[in-house]
């Protein structure tokens, strides 16, 4: 028959186990959400089935992996890492770039595309865009020009 005292080890073990769990699951997150919207010539630049555009954050030091965000039918994007939501602190350059998505003229074949946005942007060493990810929650928002 066990001993109270052992009872009270064996309770206080399954509670450390249990509370190292949760912390290791959701303490100390490495990544920061990161949202926005980007706006061309004052308005969203809205994505859908014709249109595919994308928000790419490049690391500042060489280490870390870039984080993408896709357009939606609003203008707005959410980055992930890889498969973690959002991006670890730190400075970033950014790029955005949109294609507008032409149909193949013959059944079969590949679609094409035309830029929307000027090269620039897309271009990491041209892009004018650099931003500092805090800890916890960013609204980044841009706002580019169809015409440099």
């Amino acid at each position: 028959m066990p001993t109270k005292r052992k009872i009270h080890v064996v309770r206080l073990c399954g509670a450390l186990i249990a509370l190292s769990s949760l912390c290791l699951a959701g303490c100390g997150s490495e990544f920061s959400s990161v949202s926005g919207t980007v706006r061309m010539d004052g308005q969203p630049l809205v994505a859908g089935t014709d249109v595919r555009g994308t928000v790419y954050f490049y690391p500042e030091s060489t280490t870390g992996a870039p984080a993408v965000g896709r357009l939606d039918e609003s203008g707005q994007y959410s980055l992930t890492t890889g498969s973690n939501d959002g991006a670890q602190p730190g400075a970033y350059k950014v790029t955005i770039g949109a294609t507008r998505i032409i149909a193949a003229k013959i059944e079969g074949d590949a679609p094409s595309g035309r830029p929307m946005t000027p090269m620039f942007y897309a271009d990491p060493r041209r892009s004018p865009f650099r931003v500092e990810v805090e800890p916890g929650s960013n609204v980044l928002d841009f706002d580019i020009r169809s015409k440099p």
